[in-house]
């Protein structure tokens, strides 16, 4: 950076796989066992950056997210053709994927929202520049109409479901 004109860094936090990428203290992310620390030193990588004069972006996926859905099932989308009219429970067997296999939670879950937003507050508590939201919308590839959302009526327009996470 200091041969060049790039003058910002930007840091996936928690990535499309749903691990946080270092050592947060959330009660949420623990107890989903949801962290893979590959940031070791967070604080000191973020002041070493600062003191360098590069500008600190901080990356969190929100929707699409693995982890989230494997410990709460009840929060993400589901296959329409793996719960049957026996069995609408709502498990990891019954998670919809995208063609990458990749869960995703409902984002009119709002206690997912609650998720995201703790640790979004850490990271920002951490001395980030900027929080970066990725994947703040609905899913988009796969087989969409499979999908069963828990808390999405369909009836909302999914622009109003987004505006009101932002809210």
């Amino acid at each position: 950076i200091k041969t060049t004109e790039l003058n910002a860094v930007l840091i996936d936090i928690k990535d499309y796989s749903g691990y946080v990428a270092y050592d947060i203290k959330v009660p949420e992310v623990e107890k989903y066992n949801a962290k893979e620390i590959r940031i070791p030193r967070l604080n000191a990588l973020i002041k070493r950056l600062h003191d360098e004069g590069i500008y600190v972006i901080s990356r969190i996926t929100i929707f699409q997210d693995p982890i989230l859905a494997e410990a709460r099932p009840d929060l993400a989308i589901h296959s329409k053709s793996k719960l049957t009219t026996d069995n609408q429970q709502l498990t990891t067997k019954t998670l919809w994927l995208d063609h990458k296999k990749l869960a995703w939670i409902d984002p009119a879950a709002k206690e997912a929202w609650d998720y995201n937003i703790s640790i979004a507050k850490d990271a920002a508590n951490r001395g980030f520049d900027e929080l970066n939201f990725d994947y703040i919308r609905f899913a988009s590839d796969g087989n969409l109409s499979d999908m069963a959302f828990p808390f999405w009526d369909k009836k909302t327009q999914k622009q109003e479901i987004i505006k009101n996470f932002f809210q």
